[in-house]
């Protein structure tokens, strides 16, 4: 299942060398692949940033509190 992804922004920021957990929409389920850019909301403005797709997750191994859907 593609429910969530792990995205690594692209920042400069050494702060940010980490991985970010996304929910993925319904309707990209099907098309999302590892390496696929896309655009998250980030921080607390939600600007929306490049991100790539790194790793999925099940439902189950993630903490699903404040999680936020990505785009692509």
């Amino acid at each position: 299942m593609k429910d969530y992804v792990g995205i690594i922004v692209n920042n400069e920021a050494v702060k940010l060398d980490k991985i970010f957990t996304y929910k993925v929409p319904d309707n990209l389920k099907d098309d999302i692949l590892v390496g696929h850019r896309v655009k998250v909301p980030f921080g607390f403005g939600n600007k929306f940033i490049d991100g790539f797709v790194i790793n999925f997750y099940k439902e189950d191994d993630i903490d699903k509190e404040n999680i936020k859907k990505l785009n692509m």
